[in-house]
């Protein structure tokens, strides 16, 4: 059993330090979005996709969501709301913090000795890994 403090999240990501599938560039897959969970965690939302080249962070590929609700804190655990509307169109992160947590995951990598997946939670400026384990 882990148990971690809880974040509550501006925004939450994915990061796969080697993405799977045929690339002419070895990349990185960073899949974000607004609120506490992202991906496959996240029953609601949709996330904005990057692919990252892991030689020089250079991002070569984005994929922006259409993005209408998020996960947020509630009482008893997460509630689904709608999205702020400013938001809907955005951006969850700027390039700069995709390109950190690939930074993070390449970090990651190099010490477990093969590539990783891991989740990652912004607040407030400040980045937390949730998560990190090694890519099947």
């Amino acid at each position: 059993m882990v148990v971690e403090e809880f974040i509550a999240a501006d925004a939450s990501a994915h990061v796969h330090s080697r993405a799977r599938g045929r690339f002419e560039e070895a990349v990185a897959l960073v899949r974000a979005a607004h609120g506490v969970a992202v991906g496959g965690v996240d029953p609601v939302g949709a996330a904005d996709t990057y692919l990252v080249r892991r030689t020089d962070l250079n991002i070569l590929v984005e994929w922006f969501a259409d993005k209408y609700r998020q996960l947020v804190p509630a009482p008893a655990g997460l509630a689904e709301r709608p999205l702020p509307e400013a938001l809907r169109d955005r951006p969850c992160l700027p390039e700069r913090r995709i390109r950190d947590m690939v930074r993070i995951g390449l970090v990651a990598e190099a010490v477990m000795g093969r590539p990783v997946r891991m989740e990652l939670a912004w607040k407030n400026g400040v980045v937390y890994v949730l998560w990190c384990e090694a890519a099947g």
